[in-house]
């Protein structure tokens, strides 16, 4: 199953996907005389640093999406269908092109089943641009620049996924909040969100709350959708270890 932004995690649960869910093929690696492999050669990304970025895109969502860090703390996915596999969220700067930071983050551990997803951040926010290759069109706000309690946006992005698909998404900045975790307490802006969309052939309707630090990224999100006979299931992503 494709991992998706934090804003678009809740369609995990809508397609049903859990840790078992089949992992995306790897391909084959050339076989050269005797039998060996070698790897394929990847193009050399450019380098670049964070102390590159123009303070201008250094926003209360860059921070507080945790694109300053290299990797996220160690995150716990429990859901009602049992097991806490854990891992974490590798934040790699590929680019500055055109006053836009580029980064690709990738799931590791127990939760690199999640894939890879590929943000900008612009001047306005932090925006996700790509699911697993997917390209967005058009591309999704994750966080806006100010993270001021009461605002909200929409995204209007049909995604269709095994079976599910999702038709529109609002999101809505709570404000300032204390979260709990297993890795202690933190002082937070919680972001909820309500995904609107059908699987099977019904409608179907999640919500989502998130729980943003800053200098870290997201240390905690509740997932809910109806279950059996509509009794409400919630899975939590959070973190488990102190950053």
């Amino acid at each position: 199953m494709k991992r998706l932004s934090f804003l678009l995690l809740p369609v995990l649960l809508i397609a049903g996907c859990q840790p078992g869910a089949e992992a995306p093929k790897t391909p084959e690696k050339p076989k050269v005389d005797g039998g060996a492999t070698t790897p394929p050669t990847e193009p050399a990304l450019p380098s670049v640093k964070r102390e590159d970025i123009p303070a201008e895109l250094k926003t209360e969502a860059y921070y507080h999406y945790g694109l300053d860090r290299e990797t996220s703390p160690t995150m716990e996915l429990s859901s009602p269908g049992g097991g806490s596999p854990q891992g974490a969220v590798k934040n790699e700067l590929i680019a500055l092109e055109n006053g836009v930071a580029k980064f690709k983050q990738s799931w590791t551990g127990g939760l690199s089943y999640l894939g890879v997803t590929e943000l900008e951040v612009r001047a306005d926010g932090v925006y996700a641009t790509s699911l697993n290759d997917k390209k967005m069109e058009p591309a999704q706000l994750e966080l806006p620049s100010e993270l001021k309690a009461g605002k909200t946006w929409s995204a209007a992005n049909k995604l269709a996924i095994e079976g599910a698909t999702i038709t529109a998404t609002e999101m809505k900045i709570i404000g300032p909040k204390k979260v709990k975790t297993k890795a202690g307490d933190f002082d937070s802006v919680a972001v909820s969100a309500t995904v609107k969309g059908t699987r099977d052939g019904k409608p179907l309707n999640l919500s989502m709350l998130a729980y943003y630090v800053k200098g870290v990224g997201a240390v905690r999100v509740e997932m809910t959708v109806p279950g059996a006979n509509s009794k409400p299931t919630t899975t939590v992503l959070q973190a488990s270890e102190k950053p």
